[in-house]
């Protein structure tokens, strides 16, 4: 389980009582986070970053399909409302979004569709290219009309097993990092279905999951 965690200087450290340390570098906008305000579309309604719980179901993005569908938040990556930190604010036709320089954004060429998506980082993000924003059950292409620099407080990830979530109806990864993107996520794929198969074999067994499957399930504090 989390034992502490702390973030200063640029650097978040988390400690666990299995005496696994992970550091992550906050850098200039948490790593990989979205601010407090930013919105999330649940069942019965939107919900701000800030208020959403481990459990809640999300609109996120079926990739195979195309499809803006719901799942589960399964933990957070980021969880701090203490921090404040400088943010990329990307202005599109009637949406914006406001998120950490590296985190990964999907950006289309404007009128090439969506072969085109390539995952940037959002300070890389420019005017003239193309954000992919719901329109009812599928995505769309929104021309980028500016992309600047914002502050505010509070620094949220949430972790979906897709890898995607819609904020503020604009489809998003849950990551950061090019060269680590499917690595993290087939990562964590791979460690809901071990915490699954333990789970199921714990009701007729005494043997304890290992150590590594608490990773995940510890960030959602």
């Amino acid at each position: 389980m989390l034992v502490s965690s702390n973030c200063a200087g640029g650097q978040c450290t988390c400690k666990f009582d299995d005496k696994i340390t992970i550091d992550w570098n906050k850098g200039a906008g948490g790593g990989f986070c979205f601010s407090a305000d930013q919105m999330l579309t649940t069942p019965t309604g939107a919900v701000r970053m800030d208020q959403l719980k481990v459990g809640q179901q999300v609109l996120v993005l079926n990739e195979a399909t195309g499809q803006a569908v719901f799942e589960s938040v399964d933990s957070f990556i980021h969880r701090r409302d203490d921090i404040k930190t400088n943010f990329v604010r990307i202005d599109a036709e009637n949406v914006h979004l406001t998120l950490s320089p590296e985190h990964l954004l999907p950006v289309v060429e404007c009128g090439a569709g969506q072969s085109s998506n390539r995952l940037r980082y959002a300070k890389d993000a420019l005017e003239g290219q193309c954000l992919l924003v719901r329109d009812g059950d599928h995505v769309h292409e929104t021309p980028i009309t500016a992309v600047g620099t914002t502050v505010n407080t509070g620094i949220y990830a949430p972790l979906t097993k897709s890898g995607t979530v819609l904020v503020n109806g604009v489809v998003a990864s849950c990551y950061s990092k090019f060269e680590g993107y499917y690595v993290q996520n087939s990562f964590y794929r791979t460690l809901m279905q071990l915490q699954q198969l333990f789970a199921a074999a714990a009701a007729h067994s005494t043997i304890d999951p290992p150590a590594v499957l608490h990773l995940f399930e510890t960030m959602t504090v």
